[in-house]
């Protein structure tokens, strides 16, 4: 979902056929509603943006038919705007499904599989993939280089793969996403910075020329664009969807993680949270309507979206629901809880996938997962589960406020600000993407995790120089009376240490989850 201080502004450049709009990740900004004003007035006076009017295709018989059209042509199967509103980890083409592993250097990468991951391969080393794109047998896509000492992410960049020559380029640095429709490639340029904000616009490549043009105004914050004829911004003052110079405004907090324009009608979903008050605002799937600049609320307490044919596919904190459009009663269609910033719902081959940060990638329609109860993980795909895990718990140490402490026993504890920790619920849902039942109750029940006054607290103070213990690699491993077993070998800098140590995973909610690790973070 990102920050909740996302401001969102979409113009529409052309007449469009039916699209989806795209949510994105949000920033901390502060409203100003003059000048949110004064750009409205420039943007209708200034904009010169060429139309390319399109004849959209209708079929108006059946709800399959609009599913076809979808998936008609190989290239757009995977670069639906619909996916690309949620980061874009998957995309299909031809038979082949592309797909991120985010993880250290030796495990992250694009891998692909043409028989529903019973097999995959390595395609592309050592990048963090998203908003994946395939045009003409080459893949785009943002690189997200992190440190993994620090584990803080560096300047992304828009990268090319070449399938068949294996040639991997740096096409353009400082630029966080990048979205494809034919022959055309959209990307956001920085031009400069004023008063600590960034100046940015779209640009638009002709893949086969490689020529360039500017397509926007230049507006404060960072832009995103979606099919050829939306753009979507965040700036930092107030809220607007523009469609042929008429505005949905909102000059308050409002975060769109992900929306659509399906049939003449946008939807999207939407929180109106104040900072650090995730989901006690309303949010949820909104229709608006930018010609009365209202909205209507469709389905409650949503966190994040797709669309196939005539039916949403949504996110709530209990699971993964679909309902249709028109109406009706909504159906769980995945019975668990899921963190909306680690969960995603992307539209591969005719079916919805449920992908998530922790390697799992279940098929909504068949109920079959790319990991099975049977079949031991790859030793990449272990250690991976293990990387993902200890950067999760280590992150939520870090996350303790020291201001406004409070002293229990032995230990003082600052509260867990960030929405994802800051309840005992919220704090259960985000571990349970990468730990079992069992280690969250025990967990939970540490002397180093509080619940005070209904907010979540961690001990404040120094882990130790236990806590800089890495691990390394899979010595080896065994299925043994249902769970995964591992060696896996450490590695402690400070203290010059290499050790194994067994690491128990266990199958549930038709995943494999960490179920027992050593705590070296409490140590």
């Amino acid at each position: 979902m990102g920050n909740v201080y996302e401001k969102v502004i979409v113009t529409i450049i052309t007449t469009a056929i039916s699209i989806s709009l795209l949510g994105c990740e949000a920033e901390n900004k502060t409203a100003n509603t003059t000048n949110i004003k004064q750009e409205k007035k420039e943007a209708q006076t200034d904009s010169k943006i060429q139309q390319q009017v399109k004849e959209p295709e209708k079929n108006d018989t059946q709800a399959d038919s609009i599913v076809q059209q979808q998936i008609k042509e190989p290239e757009k199967r995977g670069n639906t705007v619909g996916n690309i509103s949620n980061k874009g980890k998957m995309v299909e083409s031809d038979g082949w499904i592309y797909y991120a592993v985010n993880g250290n250097k030796n495990t992250r990468g694009i891998y692909r599989t043409k028989d529903y991951f019973q097999t995959s391969e390595l395609l592309v080393k050592d990048v963090n993939a998203s908003y994946i794109n395939i045009n003409s047998q080459s893949l785009y896509f943002i690189h997200m280089a992190s440190n993994d000492n620090t584990g803080l992410n560096e300047i992304p960049s828009l990268m090319k793969y070449d399938i068949s020559t294996k040639k991997l380029d740096t096409l353009k640095t400082d630029t966080s996403y990048v979205y494809i429709k034919d022959q055309t490639l959209f990307y956001p340029k920085k031009y400069s910075e004023h008063g600590g904000f960034d100046i940015v616009g779209i640009i638009k490549m002709n893949l086969k020329t490689g020529q360039e043009e500017d397509t926007t105004l230049k507006y404060t914050g960072w832009a995103q664009t979606i099919d050829d004829s939306i753009l979507h911004w965040n700036k930092n003052r107030g809220t607007q969807v523009t469609k042929n110079n008429i505005t949905w405004s909102k000059e308050q907090y409002a975060e769109i993680s992900s929306a659509v324009y399906h049939d003449e009608k946008l939807y999207a979903v939407v929180d109106f949270s104040f900072p650090f008050e995730a989901h006690k605002a309303r949010h949820g799937i909104y229709e608006l309507d930018v010609q009365q600049n209202t909205e209507k609320l469709l389905i409650q307490d949503v966190l994040q979206m797709n669309i196939t044919g005539d039916t949403f596919y949504y996110v709530k904190n209990d699971g993964v629901y679909k309902r249709k459009i028109s109406g009706g009663s909504e159906e769980l269609i995945y019975n668990k809880a899921l963190e909306p910033s680690k969960s995603y719902l992307y539209f591969i081959a005719e079916d919805m996938y449920l992908y998530t940060d922790n390697g799992v990638i279940l098929n909504l329609k068949t109920n079959k997962s790319n990991e099975i109860k049977d079949k031991p993980l790859t030793d990449d795909a272990m250690l991976n589960k293990v990387l993902n895990a200890q950067k999760e718990l280590t992150y939520i140490q870090t996350r303790a406020f020291t201001g406004n402490s409070k002293s229990m026993g032995r230990f003082s504890y600052g509260e867990l600000l960030t929405p994802a920790y800051n309840t005992k619920k919220a704090l259960e849902t985000t571990l349970s993407t990468y730990f079992s039942k069992q280690f969250i109750t025990e967990y939970m029940q540490s002397e180093y995790v509080k619940e005070i006054d209904g907010k979540m607290h961690y001990v404040i103070g120094d882990p130790g120089s236990k806590a800089a213990t890495k691990y390394i690699k899979i010595t080896s491993s065994q299925l043994k009376d249902g769970k995964l077993v591992a060696k896996v070998e450490t590695y402690n800098e400070y203290e010059n240490v290499t050790k194994d140590v067994e690491i128990e995973f266990s199958y549930e909610n038709n995943q494999w989850v960490v179920n027992k690790m050593p705590s070296f973070y409490l140590e």
